[in-house]
Parts: C-alpha cells; structure tokens; sequence
C-alpha cells in the first residue's frame, strides 16, 4: 500500500501530495518523501534541498516564480487553521458531520453519483484520471459506472 496520495490538478505538473499520517496519544509521524513511489506518480527529478517555514499569525508567504534556474516546489501545508476557520464551519453548515477531508472526497463523490453525474463528471470534479480512483472513491462497482454512463 502506497504511503502518499498523489492527486492530478489541472495545472500542467502540479500534483496534491496526501501523506499518511500514522498517530496515537503520543504525536503522528509520516514520510514526507519516498523516491520510488514519487517516481512512480511521475516525479523522477532528484531532490537536493528541502525548506520549511513558520510563519506567525496573519503572514501569508509566496513562492517566487522561476523562468531561469527553475526548480520544483513541495509546499507542505498545516491544516489546523484550515479545518477550524474554514473547513468544519463549512462543514456545519450544511448540515454534514465532522468528516476529515478525505473523507469528504469519498462522501462528496457518492453523493455525485447518487445524483446523477456520470463517471467523467466525477472523476474532473474530483482531479482523477482513472477508473480505479473513481471507483474507490464512489464505492460503486465499475458496472453501475457504465450503466450510468451508458444511460445519457
């Protein structure tokens, strides 16, 4: 079982990196970087430097764009604010339980397809690009995907 989920976005390149996180009552630890299973979803450039930043409350940092020395960015991304801000007030207010964001990908992509959207609706709205993704995150069997499909 893979460590990472590595989610396409429409940006050329770009990719959402999901670690696992593996916590108890004493703290989590998580790999950050594994290079098979990054060359594996297409990252196969070599990794020489890692940065990592705090910032204090209300300080928002940018990344500077490159058009000569380039070099790929790994942006890693506390989701504390994040959840408590934004995330589960959103979630409240619609009336859903405190799901993680996965979740939420998995509850988000049944309820397309219990309404209706076909297999290549949920996979753009969803960043996927295979049928097993889809299929994961519907849990639905790829006959009743088909059936959808083949019904428009």
């Amino acid at each position: 079982m893979s460590k990472f989920n590595f989610i396409k976005t429409d940006i050329p390149d770009v990719q959402i990196i999901e670690p696992t996180v593996f916590g108890d009552d004493r703290g989590y630890f998580m790999e950050t970087y594994q290079i098979d299973e990054f060359a594996a979803a297409g990252i196969d450039k070599p990794f020489v430097q890692d940065n990592q930043s705090r910032s204090t409350k209300g300080v928002l940092r940018g990344l500077h764009f490159q058009t000569k020395h380039t070099q790929g960015k790994l942006v890693r991304v506390t989701d504390k604010y994040f959840r408590n801000q934004w995330y589960y007030p959103t979630l409240e207010a619609l009336g859903l339980p405190r799901l993680t964001p996965h979740a939420t990908r998995h509850t988000f992509a049944s309820m397309l397809y219990r309404n209706g959207i076909d297999k290549w609706g949920i996979q753009k709205l969803m960043g996927q690009v295979s049928d097993a993704a889809t299929k994961r995150y519907t849990h639905i069997e790829m006959a009743q995907l088909k059936d959808a499909v083949n019904s428009i």
